[in-house]
C-alpha cells in the first residue's frame, strides 16, 4: 500500500477545483482526490511547517 500526503503551508484547502474553487484548475490533483481520500477538516497541534523549521 502506498500512502501520499499532500499538505501545502500557507495554500488554503479550498483552493483546488475538484473541491469547488470557480476559477482555480488543478486537474492532476483532482484525479489524485478522485482516486483517494480527501480529508477536508483535520487538526494538526502546530503549523504544518512547524515541524521542519
Amino acid at each position: 500500500m502506498n500512502i501520499l500526503f499532500i499538505i501545502a503551508d500557507q495554500w488554503r484547502g479550498e483552493c483546488l477545483s475538484s473541491l469547488g474553487h470557480p476559477l482555480v484548475k488543478t486537474p492532476h490533483l483532482d484525479a489524485l482526490a478522485a482516486d483517494g481520500v480527501t480529508f477536508k477538516r483535520h487538526y494538526g497541534q502546530s503549523a504544518p511547517c512547524g515541524p521542519s523549521r
